[in-house]
């Protein structure tokens, strides 16, 4: 995790509601220190190549995508298991002198609507249809191969959204087939007296 991911994930967690079961992929310390309530969950207690029968209210991952080998794959079976999904993922980052991949397993970067200079073959949150509820690009940094851009989104999982698998190139996206579309007033965490909108939440954690 990089200093810049780290005031972006700070800045996201003061606007998050109190959210009473909360999953932190793979943390860092300081992961654990901005959601201190949250559960680690490591790759011995949930493969993300499968799905797993424990639900969640909000799953964090930061920099943990980034090594899937099928990014779709991963997404679905996270966005299976909770209501919501706060993901910070490189869009750019140069990891070896070679390429642009790291040798510890990295193995993709991530692009979103709008968002320009995607490296070729990244995944496009944009297939997610309805379910992403908002995304930004932001500096991730330098380091020894130079500048870097990462994206955080919060997605909408499967637990708020109508049974049916997830968009994919070859299947309409959620759109206008979601039974929850993202301007539908949704519940808030552990207060159901809290109410706002995919969008309206997204607005404020993805400032």
């Amino acid at each position: 995790m990089t200093p810049e991911d780290l005031v972006r994930l700070r800045a996201a967690a003061r606007a998050l509601p109190a959210f009473a079961k909360v999953a932190l992929l793979s943390p860092c310390k300081d992961e654990r220190r901005v959601f201190r309530s949250g559960k680690a969950i490591f790759r011995a207690d949930w493969d993300l190549n499968r799905r797993t029968a424990t639900t969640y209210d909000l799953v964090v991952a930061c920099n943990v995508f980034m090594y899937a080998p099928q990014p779709e794959l991963w997404l679905r079976n996270v966005l299976a298991s909770t209501r919501y999904l706060l993901f910070s993922e490189p869009m750019q980052r140069q990891r070896s002198a070679e390429q642009e991949w790291g040798n510890d397993g990295d193995a993709a970067r991530f692009t979103a609507p709008l968002a320009e200079g995607a490296i070729e073959g990244a995944f496009d949150l944009a297939l997610l249809g309805d379910r992403l509820l908002g995304s930004r690009v932001f500096d991730g940094g330098n380091n020894e191969f130079g500048p870097a851009r990462h994206i955080q989104a919060l997605l909408l999982g499967d637990l708020l959204c109508a049974p049916g698998d997830m968009p994919t190139p070859q299947t309409p996206s959620l759109g206008a087939n979601s039974r929850l579309p993202a301007e539908q007033p949704l519940a808030l965490g552990v207060d159901s007296a809290a109410v706002v909108t995919g969008r309206e939440l997204a607005r404020r954690v993805i400032a």
